[in-house]
Parts: C-alpha cells; sequence; structure tokens
C-alpha cells in the first residue's frame, strides 16, 4: 500500500506543479573560453539604480573574456539605441570589434537595430538560455564586483552613484585577475598604466635601454605572447579546477526526445504573489537534445531551455493536446 501511494503522489499533476523538489537539478559544468584579446565580450545591464543627478539609471558592463578587461557606461535607460551607441563609443573606437558577443535574452540585445549593428560590424552574436544567469557568469561575477565598490564609493550619497565609474574602471585595470595572474593592462596593452600612487612611490622602470620603435615593437609583441601563452595555461588549470569542484554535486537527468517535462517558471505578473505562484508550468514534450541544452514544444511553439529548468513528467493524466503532439513528433 505504501508504494500505491507514492506512486498515486509522483504521478500527481497538481503536486507535480506546485512542488519544489528537494533535490534541485544540475547539470555538469561546461567549459568554454577565448584564448585571445577580443575573441570574446559580454554585455549585460546592471542596475536599476536610483536616478543620479545626472539623469542615470543603469550601467551597461562590458567584459573581454579573455583579457578580464571591463569598461562601463552609464545609461538613462536601457533601449537599445543606447545600448548600441555607448558600446561603440566606449569599446568598438578604441579596442576595435570584438569576434563574438555574448548577452542574455534581454529585448535590447535581441532587438533588429543591435542584430544590424552585429551583422555590419561582422560580429557573432549569442546568447544565453532563459532565466540562466549563469550562462553569462563571466560578466555576472563582475557586476558582483562593481556593486560592491560602488556602495563604498557612494558614502551614503546615492545620487551620485556614476560619478565615480571611471575611477572603478581604472582600479579593476590594475588588479591581478587570480586566473590569469596578470592585470587587464598587462594582457590587452602589454604594460602597466601610470597611476596617481607612483607620484609618491616613484615610476616604474621598464628598462634603461633606449630602444628603436622596431626594436620596442619586437619586444612588446614577444613579451605578449609569453603573457598571453602563460594566462592561457592558468585560465586552463583554473577551469578543471572549477569544474572539478562544481561536478561533486552535478544532478542530472538525461532527456530523450518524446519525454515529457516540466519547466521552472520565473516569469511574474502584475498583482500576483511569487509565494502562491506554481513554480513549475507544463507540460512540454522535448523534441531534440544537446545536453544540457534541451529544444521543448508547447502549445506557444518550440524554446530551448537549460537543464537546471527542467524536471521530468510522471503525470498519469496527460492532456489530450500533448499526446497528439507526441504523436506527430515521435511516431510509433
Amino acid at each position: 500500500m505504501r508504494k500505491d501511494c507514492d506512486d498515486y503522489v509522483s504521478t500527481c499533476a497538481t503536486c507535480s506543479q506546485n512542488k519544489k523538489a528537494h533535490v534541485q537539478p544540475r547539470a555538469p559544468l561546461g567549459q568554454f573560453h577565448a584564448g585571445y584579446p577580443m575573441e570574446r565580450v559580454h554585455l549585460d545591464i546592471l542596475g536599476p539604480f536610483n536616478t543620479s543627478n545626472s539623469g542615470n539609471n543603469y550601467v551597461l558592463m562590458m567584459v573581454d573574456q579573455f583579457t578580464k578587461w571591463v569598461e562601463m557606461a552609464a545609461l538613462p535607460e536601457q533601449t537599445a539605441k543606447l545600448i548600441a551607441e555607448k558600446f561603440i563609443v566606449h569599446f568598438v573606437v578604441t579596442f576595435g570589434c570584438p569576434l563574438e558577443i555574448h548577452t542574455d535574452q534581454g529585448r535590447n540585445f535581441d532587438s533588429d537595430l543591435f542584430k544590424t549593428l552585429c551583422d555590419a560590424l561582422e560580429i557573432a552574436k549569442t546568447r544565453t538560455t532563459p532565466y540562466h544567469p549563469s550562462s553569462n557568469g563571466q560578466v555576472e561575477r563582475y557586476n558582483t564586483i562593481v556593486l560592491a565598490m560602488i556602495r563604498c564609493f557612494i558614502e551614503k550619497n546615492c545620487r551620485n552613484w556614476d560619478r565615480d565609474l571611471p575611477f572603478l574602471s581604472m582600479a579593476m585595470h590594475s588588479m591581478v585577475n587570480r586566473q590569469t595572474g596578470f592585470t587587464p593592462n598587462q594582457m590587452m596593452l602589454g604594460r602597466e598604466t601610470i597611476q596617481p600612487v607612483h607620484l609618491l612611490l616613484g615610476m616604474p622602470q621598464y628598462g634603461q635601454n633606449r630602444m628603436t620603435p622596431n626594436v620596442w615593437v619586437k619586444h612588446l609583441v614577444g613579451r605578449m605572447q609569453k603573457i598571453h601563452e602563460f594566462a592561457r595555461h592558468s585560465l586552463h588549470t583554473s577551469q578543471l579546477r572549477q569544474k572539478r569542484d562544481y561536478d561533486l554535486r552535478v544532478v542530472e537527468h538525461k532527456y530523450q526526445p518524446g519525454d515529457l517535462v516540466y519547466k521552472a517558471d520565473s516569469t511574474t505578473k502584475v498583482g500576483q504573489s511569487r509565494k502562491l505562484k506554481s513554480p513549475w508550468c507544463g507540460p512540454f514534450l522535448v523534441v531534440s537534445s544537446r545536453p544540457p541544452l534541451y529544444t521543448i514544444r508547447g502549445r506557444k511553439g518550440d524554446s530551448v531551455v537549460h537543464h537546471d529548468k527542467l524536471k521530468l513528467c510522471n503525470d498519469r493524466d496527460i492532456p489530450t493536446w500533448i499526446k497528439r503532439l507526441k504523436a506527430c513528433v515521435i511516431p510509433s
């Protein structure tokens, strides 16, 4: 009888949609990292903040994945036109066009204007899966750092939070990154910039020998090649360590085409309490799999969802439209 009760509860559609799992799904950590400056740039919007004296409410974060170079631009609003303009002025004009841009699925980044900009500059555009910010973890980590630095600098004056953004960028460019072993200045420029502290401690000595421009350029190229090679090795070692630690808590389920699943519902509606909203929606039909990404189909069409946002549907009562859809997609 106990087994019958367990089976009855586990196949209850109401329970499946309204009860959270005790063990959260967790796919193995994916590995990807750029191996050259400007190979991949991550973009994200940080905010909203209190409206500053300059009328700004958001910060556009731009992070080069390989060098860890960070640029920030304050925004009054997060429109596609304004984001594209700031990206060109604050990043492309100085460093050139990246090979790839990685963002979330915000409407500003997925707009026709931003896609047209990427096509015109021949930049590959990739994006995360919905409601999965860890897919853009490179910039999310720097969001945390920038927020902490802003809180330290505003001195209880919430209207001047955007005043010191250029100086915060300057400070981060001089911080040694524990993954690469170098500062972003060394990785991107091949040298350290002159800082105000050098007025007290003296100018850095890069060598007493006078060199011609040709010799200096040759020396700089050789130096940056060594720095980048060491950084690539250090990043690879760091990634292996992170994956080893992360995969210790993996809880993975391999979904196959034809399986029924529920999707985590992170959306909210005006006037609806998050506490009383069902944490899962569905069911959906898995039509293709490329772990950890799965294409699921519902009444409104297909969507690509990360493994961590899915759970298997074992309901005993399956809607008729799902049965018909499954028969069309997965013929017996």
